[in-house]
């Protein structure tokens, strides 16, 4: 309920004062039977101006000199209704050419993003409203109707620069959230390319030490990775074939080093889908890292994609120590899971399964 409160209090704020002013505006019961509609649409201008002034007063941080400018336009108003009530003019051209500055300056005050964009359209729209309304009232005979067409037209205009900011606003924060998600998986791919390398420079540095005919053909495979990793990585979509291509480059790295008896299968369909890079990799390597790294004997990994459709599923299952209660899935299956979030939210399903010696994960996409 405090939730609510807090995010829908300018809502509620502007709703109640608008209540109390329309009443008090029309409190004759004779004119609210004669003109019930006129009240309604009254009591929505007014609600939806002060929701308008309300929500930038508590969206702006620096409040002081807002407070200062507010006090201004409170003024100019009372100003206004005085000199309306004291003449007693009907259609008083000076009232109603102070209440569109008003109007103008609460645009420029409380948006001014949006009064800069627009400003032109601004200022010529309701500098020929004025105009006209003035020309109306002093050189002309013309009846109320032709008062009240103008006035109304100001009205809707009111309505219209309300509706074009709300979206304006929508559109930026769309933007603003569009922003932020790229910049996350920036992150998540900057963390993920420095792990991958550091693991495998540790393979190579135990080749090299051990002064093995692989450690050139190590070299070279490992430059092919890395050349993918920096320009297909940043990429939004690659072709599925490529990252196949990728993940088996990756483990014939790693059946180079090894010397002992490791028991790899790769099962794949070749598929014309096109996938987010470098997902698969860190389920990958995380299967040498708390598998293959750690066992001695008669290790395996399993993998497995097939596309089904638009649905590409990717499996993985490799054994560990018995003896490690817990395998540390570590900042790679975290990232891994951000990025899903990111990239395929509500489309996609990651399932791990452990027993006491195996470790199977499955991966669906819908691309």
């Amino acid at each position: 309920m405090n939730d609510f409160l807090n995010k829908n209090k300018a809502l509620l704020i502007s709703f109640f004062i608008a209540l109390i002013s329309v009443y008090f505006l029309f409190y004759d019961a004779k004119e609210f039977t004669n003109n019930p509609n006129s009240i309604i649409f009254t009591f929505i201008i007014v609600w939806g101006v002060l929701w308008f002034l309300t929500h930038r007063f508590f969206d702006v941080k620096r409040k002081e000199q807002l407070l200062i400018k507010v006090a201004v336009l409170i003024a100019m108003q009372i100003i206004t209704i005085s000199i309306d009530s004291y003449f007693n003019i009907a259609n008083n051209p000076l009232t109603f050419s102070l209440e569109i500055i008003i109007w103008v300056l609460s645009i420029y005050i409380f948006v001014p993003i949006f009064f800069f964009k627009y400003k032109v359209s601004l200022l010529l729209f309701y500098g020929s409203i004025l105009v006209s309304f003035v020309y109306i009232r002093l050189f002309t005979t013309l009846s109320k109707e032709y008062f009240g067409v103008v006035i109304n037209l100001f009205i809707f205009s009111v309505i219209v620069a309300i509706l074009v900011w709300v979206f304006e606003y929508w559109k930026r924060i769309q933007t603003l959230k569009q922003g932020k998600v790229k910049a996350e998986l920036t992150l998540l791919k900057s963390q993920i390319n420095p792990h991958f390398l550091f693991n495998t420079l540790n393979n190579l540095y135990g080749l090299t030490v051990e002064k093995s005919d692989a450690a050139p053909e190590v070299v070279l495979k490992l430059s092919d990775l890395l050349r993918y990793t920096i320009y297909q990585g940043d990429k939004n979509l690659v072709p599925l074939k490529q990252e196949i291509e990728y993940l088996k480059n990756y483990i014939e790295l790693h059946k180079i080093r090894y010397h002992k008896n490791v028991a790899i299968t790769f099962d794949y369909e070749l598929n014309s889908l096109k996938v987010a890079p470098l997902l698969f990799i860190i389920l990958l390597e995380n299967a040498f890292k708390h598998g293959v790294e750690l066992l001695t004997e008669n290790a395996y990994v399993h993998i497995c994609l097939k596309t089904l459709k638009n649905k590409i599923i990717f499996e993985i299952e490799n054994n560990f120590k018995p003896n490690i209660s817990k395998t540390n899935e570590g900042l790679g299956l975290e990232n891994l899971k951000q990025r899903l979030t990111l990239i395929y939210p509500e489309k996609h399903k990651l399932t791990i399964k452990k027993t006491d010696t195996v470790y199977n994960v499955k991966l669906e996409i819908e691309t």
